[in-house]
Formats: structure tokens, C-alpha cells, sequence
């Protein structure tokens, strides 16, 4: 469960860039990307450019609201 422990980083930080989570974590670039791309596509994270790094932070209005209505969290629409 990567994609969790990249979540947990960012719950930690106000901003990390992707090369900041790859030596956190350990592993491959393909594999963060793939994780930040997951977390970016249901919304938790987003992303911005700084010079030439992709940096990652918390949607904070994502996140709140899914601990508020954990209903949403689990539907299967």
C-alpha cells in the first residue's frame, strides 16, 4: 500500500516535490508517478509546477469532506 504511505508524507508537509517522495519512500520514479497519479485523479492531491519539479500537496476541501461524509467515501455509484 504505497499509495498510502505517499499520502502520509504529504499529510507531514505543506508541498513535496516528486524527487522528495521517491527518497523518502525508496522506490522507483514509475512507481511514486503512478501513486501521485492515482491520488491526483480521485482528487486528495494537487499539483503544481516549480521551476522544472512536479510538487505535490493535500486538497485539504477533499480531504475534510471524506471524513465528514465517509458514506461518499464508500458508495458504489
Amino acid at each position: 500500500m504505497r499509495v498510502c504511505k505517499s499520502f502520509e508524507l504529504l499529510t507531514r508537509h505543506d508541498e513535496l516535490c516528486a524527487q522528495d517522495i521517491i527518497e523518502r519512500l525508496g522506490v522507483s520514479q514509475s512507481t511514486v508517478s503512478r501513486h501521485l497519479s492515482q491520488l491526483r485523479a480521485t482528487g486528495y492531491i494537487v499539483e503544481r509546477r516549480r521551476e522544472v519539479s512536479e510538487c505535490y500537496s493535500l486538497n485539504t476541501y477533499r480531504v475534510v469532506d471524506s471524513t465528514t461524509r465517509p458514506d461518499e467515501l464508500f458508495s458504489r455509484e
